[in-house]
C-alpha cells in the first residue's frame, strides 16, 4: 500500500511538474519574433495579451476584446468596432507573412504591435470624447467628421483621430520593440 501511495503522489507531482505542461505564449513571443508561426488559437491570445498590455499603458479603462477572422483578400490588418462594444477585429492573415510588414520596412512583430496600438487609441479617444478637454472636443469633432480609408492614405491619416491614434501606435511600438 505505502509503495501505492509513493507511485500516486509521485505521479501527481511529476504531472504538475512537467515541461509538457501547457503554457500559452504571450508578448515574449511578439518580443522574440516567430509570431507567425503560432497557431491561430495562440495567436489570438497573444493578440489579446498585447492588447490589455497596451490599454493598461494607454490608460483605456473599458476592457478590449479581440476578435480574429481571416481574409487573406482583404487590405485591412484590424479595425475597432468602437460605440461602446471594445471589440478589435484582427485579420490574422494580414500577419501570417512578412509581406505586408516588409512593404512599411518593418518586421511581423513591430507591424502587430503598432496595429494593435493604433485600434487600442481609437477606444481611448472614444472614452473620452465627451469629457469636456480641448482633447476630448477634438476626438469628438474627429469622430463627428470622420471618412473611411478610401486609397488615399494621406488624407485618410490627416484626420485627427487618425494621425494621433498613428502617432502613439509608432510611439508605443518604438519604444518596446525593434521596427527591423
Amino acid at each position: 500500500m505505502r509503495k501505492f501511495i509513493f507511485f500516486l503522489v509521485s505521479l501527481i507531482l511529476f504531472t504538475s511538474n512537467s515541461i509538457t505542461t501547457y503554457a500559452k505564449p504571450r508578448l515574449d513571443v511578439v518580443r522574440q519574433g516567430g509570431f507567425s508561426l503560432l497557431s491561430d488559437e495562440d495567436m489570438a491570445d497573444t493578440i489579446q495579451d498585447l492588447t490589455d498590455r497596451i490599454a493598461k499603458d494607454c490608460g483605456v479603462k473599458a476592457h478590449q476584446t479581440i476578435s480574429c477572422y481571416d481574409w487573406p483578400e482583404s487590405p485591412v490588418l484590424a479595425y475597432n468596432t468602437l460605440y461602446g462594444l471594445n471589440i478589435i477585429c484582427v485579420n490574422l492573415s494580414g500577419f501570417r507573412t512578412s509581406e505586408d510588414a516588409a512593404a512599411a520596412n518593418e518586421t511581423v512583430e513591430y507591424h502587430l504591435v503598432k496595429t494593435i496600438a493604433h485600434e487600442v487609441r481609437h477606444s481611448y479617444q472614444w472614452e473620452h470624447m465627451k469629457d469636456g478637454t480641448e482633447y476630448g472636443n477634438s476626438c469628438f469633432q474627429g469622430f463627428a467628421n470622420y471618412e473611411s480609408y478610401s486609397g488615399d492614405k494621406v488624407s485618410y491619416y490627416e484626420q485627427f483621430i487618425e494621425a494621433d491614434a498613428e502617432q502613439y501606435a509608432i510611439s508605443y511600438a518604438n519604444k518596446y520593440f525593434k521596427k527591423k
